[in-house]
């Protein structure tokens, strides 16, 4: 397996440090987090992902991003609304 080097941020550095786990390697901990971010289909899904995910937003953000997501579910005209 061949590897490149990339250059983060030193917050970001630190954010990701903070959720590896306990010998798991920086590449396998982003891998882990792409697979789980990249597999959502819907708003709901996302919303649902981004709510379990280590702390990409405030409570009050995800909040806002719902309230947004309802919003513009409820102004549709098919009656799917799925976010509960």
């Amino acid at each position: 397996m061949s590897t490149k080097t990339i250059a983060v941020d030193r917050e970001v550095y630190m954010r990701l440090a903070g959720i590896k786990g306990e010998g798991e390697s920086f590449s396998r901990a982003l891998d882990r987090l792409l697979d789980y971010h990249l597999k959502a289909h819907t708003g709901a899904d996302i919303l649902t992902r981004l709510k379990s995910a280590p702390a990409p937003l405030s409570d009050a953000e995800a909040d806002a991003m719902e309230h947004v997501v309802r919003l513009a579910r409820e102004s549709e005209a098919w009656g799917l609304h799925d976010l509960s």
